[in-house]
């Protein structure tokens, strides 16, 4: 497992979701691939991964508006994170995106920002602070997806 992603090797069975979500997560390390698709699968969602920037990208394109949530991280191979959202906001379609990444600067931080992502969380990330995340997301007025014109 990677170091700093906490706790267990084998995440608790939570209860579902009170909304099941089809969620695509951007990362190049596979293991913390692996460990976020487990903590999110078991809480109700359908998770689908890519390694590189691109090929979320691509995936997302082919989909249509068939995802609900983007989650990436900034430093992949090829297409970084603030890259895919760049491209990932000139789509025909809205979808909600968060960032989970080890650390950013506070200039990167803030294109995301204006990028209408949201929320930015730092690695390492508890599952239970992951799940609670996501659900904030798609409760209440917010709900509405942010369409953020690419400048």
């Amino acid at each position: 497992m990677p170091e700093g992603i906490s706790p267990a090797t084998n995440p608790p069975m939570m209860p579902a979701a009170s909304r099941s979500l089809r969620i695509l997560y951007a990362e190049d390390m596979v293991e913390l691939q692996k460990f976020v698709a487990l903590v999110l699968t078991r809480a109700g969602h359908h998770v689908e991964t890519a390694s590189d920037g691109e090929i979320a990208h691509q995936r997302l394109k082919a989909a249509g508006a068939g995802f609900d949530l983007l989650i990436t991280d900034h430093q992949m191979p090829q297409v970084n994170g603030l890259e895919l959202v760049r491209h990932v906001r000139e789509l025909p379609f809205p979808i909600k995106i968060a960032v989970l990444a080890a650390s950013l600067d506070p200039a990167i931080k803030s294109q995301y920002l204006s990028l209408g992502v949201h929320p930015i969380l730092t690695k390492p990330i508890s599952p239970s602070v992951l799940r609670a995340k996501i659900e904030e997301i798609f409760q209440g007025p917010g709900e509405s997806h942010p369409s953020v014109a690419a400048t």
